[in-house]
């Protein structure tokens, strides 16, 4: 087995677990009052964070990988530019 299907049936694993976990949790009921005034604060404050870690990997994001492109390979580039997006799009699936 090559090692690129090892990484690619790694990471399909890796996502179906983390998507049950997810679901899992989700599930799970709040107690009411101060506990959810608490998490709906925390959700918040991870939104704003997130969203300006958002713009500033996008504008930085560019110019790594045309360094990259230029320094080791195309083919290095083009995997950096899918590890932001898969990790942008993991962090905006919660």
């Amino acid at each position: 087995m090559s090692l690129l299907l090892i990484s690619l049936f790694s990471g399909a694993i890796a996502i179906a677990v983390a998507v049950f976990r997810f679901d899992v949790l989700r599930k799970k009921a709040f107690c009411v009052g101060k506990m959810a005034e608490v998490a709906s604060a925390i959700a918040l404050g991870v939104r704003t964070y997130l969203s300006r870690q958002l713009k500033t990997i996008l504008l930085i994001t560019p110019f790594v990988a045309a360094l990259l492109w230029r320094t080791v390979s195309l083919s290095v580039a083009i995997t950096f530019v899918l590890g932001v997006f898969t990790s942008l799009v993991t962090a905006f699936l919660v």
